[in-house]
Parts: C-alpha cells; sequence; structure tokens
C-alpha cells in the first residue's frame, strides 16, 4: 500500500487487471447523455467480449479517451473479477480508499498513444466504495440538505416580513383615508352599512346640485313667498336640526337631522299641503346624531287654461 496527499491508495500492476478499448459507437449516439448505470451496463455487454469470465463476475470501471473530440466514441475498460478483488480488500483489512493499477499495459499505451489518468481507473466504486468515503458523502449530502433548509427558512422569514410590512403600511393609508372622511364629513360621519366612498360620492352630487342654481332663478322669483308657505306647513312638535335648504325654480330641497323615522314621514305628509309642490320619496340615513333625511319637492307642472 502506497500513501500519496495524505491519501491511502492501494496500486496493483496492470496484470492483476484486465483491460480492453471499446468502441461505443456500435451503441448509437448520445451514450454520453445516457445515465451512469446505463452507460455502465452497455459498456459492460462490449467489455464481455474480451473477457474470460461473464460480466456479471466483473467489477469494472470505464474512461472515455479523447473526450474533447465528440466524433470518437473509444472507453478504456478496466476490471478485476469479483473473487479476487474481495481477496485483496480483505488482505488490507479495508483501509484502502482507492485502487488503481500502477500503469497500463503497452498494448493500452501503444494504442492509446501516451498515458492516460490512472485515478479514473479506480475500482473502489458502487458496491466497493470505502464505508468512510460512504459516510463522508452521506455527511456531505445532510449539510447540504441543512444548508439547503435554513437558505429556505431565511427566505421565508424575509418573505413574511417584508409581507407583515406591507400590510402596516396599507393600514397606515387606510387610517388616513379615514381621517380625511372624518375630516369632511365632521359629526354626521356615516356608520352605516352602505361604503364611506358612496356617502362621499353621494355628498358631492348633493353637493353639486345645489350649485347649480341658473341666473334666470335668482333674478326671476321670489324664494321668500315659498319659504313662507314652507314654515306655515311645518307640523308642530317636530324639532328638525336643518343644515341646507335650497329653492330653484323647479325643486326645493331641504336637509337635516330629525330624531326618529316617524317625524320625518310627518314632515312630508305636511309638505304634501303646498301648493303647485309635489313631494317626493324621503331619503334617509341613520348616524349616531340621529336620522340624516333630505325631503325634496318638485314644482307640479302647469295645468293648462
Amino acid at each position: 500500500m502506497s500513501t500519496v496527499d495524505g491519501q491511502s491508495r492501494l496500486v496493483l500492476p496492470p496484470e492483476r487487471f484486465y483491460w480492453a478499448l471499446l468502441d461505443a459507437s456500435t451503441l448509437g449516439q448520445g451514450i454520453e447523455h445516457r445515465t451512469a448505470n446505463v452507460k455502465r451496463k452497455q459498456l459492460g455487454y462490449l467489455f464481455e467480449n474480451a473477457l474470460p469470465l461473464p460480466i456479471d463476475r466483473i467489477h469494472a470501471t470505464y474512461m472515455k479517451l479523447n473526450p474533447g473530440k465528440s466524433d470518437k466514441q473509444e472507453y478504456l475498460a478496466c476490471g478485476m473479477s469479483l473473487e479476487q478483488l474481495e481477496a485483496v480488500l480483505a488482505e488490507r483489512a479495508g483501509q484502502a480508499l482507492m485502487l488503481i493499477p500502477s500503469k497500463t499495459p503497452d498494448f493500452i499505451f501503444d494504442q492509446t498513444q501516451g498515458p492516460v489518468d490512472l485515478l479514473a481507473l479506480n475500482l473502489l466504486h458502487g458496491q466497493f466504495e470505502p464505508a468512510a468515503l460512504r459516510s463522508l458523502r452521506r455527511r456531505w449530502m445532510a449539510q447540504a440538505a441543512a444548508l439547503a433548509l435554513i437558505c429556505a427558512l431565511f427566505a421565508v422569514l424575509a418573505l413574511e416580513r417584508r409581507t407583515a410590512d406591507l400590510r402596516r403600511r396599507i393600514d397606515q393609508v387606510q387610517a388616513a383615508r379615514l381621517n380625511v372622511y372624518k375630516d369632511v364629513f365632521g359629526e354626521s360621519m356615516p356608520h352605516g352599512r352602505q361604503p364611506i366612498e358612496l356617502c362621499m360620492t353621494a355628498e358631492l352630487r348633493k353637493l353639486r346640485q345645489t350649485r347649480r342654481l341658473p341666473v334666470a332663478d335668482a333674478a326671476g322669483e321670489d324664494s321668500l313667498p315659498i319659504l313662507a308657505d314652507v314654515l306655515s306647513k311645518w307640523p308642530a312638535g317636530i324639532f328638525m336640526q336643518t343644515e341646507t335648504m335650497s329653492i330653484t325654480s323647479s325643486a326645493l330641497t331641504i336637509r337635516g337631522n330629525v330624531p326618529a323615522n316617524p317625524d320625518v314621514q310627518r314632515l312630508a305628509d305636511a309638505l304634501q299641503g303646498l301648493a303647485n309642490w309635489r313631494v317626493q320619496q324621503p331619503q334617509v340615513n341613520a348616524t349616531p346624531q340621529g336620522i340624516q333625511t333630505t325631503v325634496q319637492l318638485v314644482r307640479a307642472p302647469e295645468r293648462g287654461p
């Protein structure tokens, strides 16, 4: 046994091995892309033609010659009978990590036109792989799996942290938007099932309607008599906190808060008595301050003579 670079290598003379040069072109194209087991099995069929024993009684290794030349499919086969290999390893008490020939036979040297990498002809693989190397590979695979698991864990934690940060920013935006709505609505902030955005749109539409006063209306008719008629029809006992009252040539709109729903109907019934006006269905919205209502009257069409 010889030790090189701290590794135990068992080096035997070339006559202890079986040798052959294999032409893999008979196996078809793409042998390099086949799995290791399939390629070894197919090359073994070729190697069996040069062996005195069946291939299932030989432990072999195969090395591609001229790997840079894709047009050539030549392999160097090196093997040893299972009985002889087991006997050699038993003599060494399983201490060897590699089993290689000391050199190639002369006929192989002549055909390959030079030396080959003898380390690539190691026979201690597969079922004869040393226990120390097998244990080392298992530990390496376990460490690689643990490292991959740790990386995945860090990735998940980073994703969760980013998700939590996005949720926090969304909550901040929603809180800021709610504060804007509170500033706009004030104490009349709606708390019903209706979305606050829809309430905001309704309020904007109402404000736009109150601003659309034709010039002819402002100059053509005095609103004081109409207001006096409304006050004269106002039922007693209804305490309404009036917010706005708009009068145009075609509509009269009263907005405010009342204590209860029946008060809205009483007001609408009382205003039915206004001449030349027709009461529409009141709009009601419940708020913490009371019942927010809008009562609208439209001018009745004039009757012909």
